[in-house]
């Protein structure tokens, strides 16, 4: 679940006429819509790692003895490869031209992708050119759009503050750095560690 604090002053419709804003302000709800920003890319790359662990899934265990008959060249692989691969592109989300699910998203898109390129450059050493309908992206675009909105929460609670372990200051966490936002703070922070 993604968790986004409000802000409400960085939008000139929320603005009542003449409000002037201070640069502490502005500041403060700029890094704290990074920091949702960075959240939420964060909880899409631990999706994308889960759903990329079990990539191919249907070419081992109960269905190696099926799958290992159908890559033979044998009388009936191609009959044994026809219906494994229905098993296959209808179980797995990765074979979008054969098979898009009514929920499929972006992260389908690029787990196709990955696929086709690692598969190419592993197997045969050149890719073959990798299309899905536009029809098809579109919907994994909105998909993808809805599957945010329902994972991210709003919270009226006061984000949390961390100190720089450069300079001490209080700051808005908003990646794994821990130093403020200050580029001098990173820069001191990235030499210390090399």
């Amino acid at each position: 679940m993604i968790t986004l604090y409000k802000t409400t002053k960085c939008d000139k419709n929320n603005l009542k006429d003449g409000e002037i804003l201070s640069e502490k302000v502005v500041e403060q709800e700029t890094l704290i819509h990074r920091k949702g920003v960075y959240d939420c890319g964060a909880f899409l790359a631990r999706t994308i790692k889960n759903q990329f662990s079990a990539h191919d899934w249907t070419k081992g265990g109960f269905y190696l003895p099926v799958f290992t008959r159908a890559l033979s060249k044998a009388y009936d692989s191609e009959k044994v490869m026809q219906e494994w691969f229905k098993i296959h592109a209808m179980t797995e989300r990765h074979h979008l031209n054969t098979y898009a699910p009514d929920d499929v998203n972006l992260i389908d898109v690029l787990e196709m992708i990955c696929d086709c390129v690692c598969a190419g450059k592993a197997r045969t050493g050149s890719v073959y050119e990798v299309a899905i309908s536009p029809k098809v992206l579109m919907k994994a675009f909105q998909n993808t759009v809805n599957y945010i909105i329902k994972n991210t929460v709003v919270t009226d609670d006061e984000v949390e503050l961390s100190k720089c372990t450069i300079c001490g200051a209080d700051y808005i966490k908003v990646d794994e750095m821990p130093t403020c936002n200050d580029p001098l703070c990173e820069r001191t922070f990235l030499e210390r560690i090399k």
